[in-house]
């Protein structure tokens, strides 16, 4: 029974998982890292190049565009500053969308 629990967790996707206390996961502790677009094997960012805003490893990328692949910018890993410009970006228009709903319940 455990074994086809075991199995059928590993065909689940990442984002399906049902974390259980005392279970601890190796995949669960470590960082979230991008996967290329083509073969889906996950990288760290700086192993990427983006091309079309998709992320390509070398490998699928010399197959795909050839000598071209070298051209793409590589992906940057992501900063905090970026990280806290997007939430506080998203914080503000929510923010902002909350204001607005309440002005116009009022009326």
């Amino acid at each position: 029974m455990v074994e086809v629990l075991i199995q059928q967790r590993a065909l689940m996707p990442r984002q399906a998982r049902v974390i259980v206390p005392g279970f601890p996961d190796k995949s669960e502790q470590e960082v979230i890292k991008p996967s290329c677009y083509s073969c889906r094997k996950r990288f760290e960012p700086s192993e990427l190049r983006v091309s079309y805003s998709k992320n390509y490893c070398e490998r699928c990328g010399v197959g795909l565009f050839g000598e071209d692949y070298f051209s793409f910018t590589a992906k940057p890993a992501p900063t905090i500053q970026k990280n806290l410009t997007v939430h506080f970006a998203v914080l503000l228009f929510g923010g902002a969308g909350l204001l607005l709903w309440l002005l116009t319940a009022q009326s």
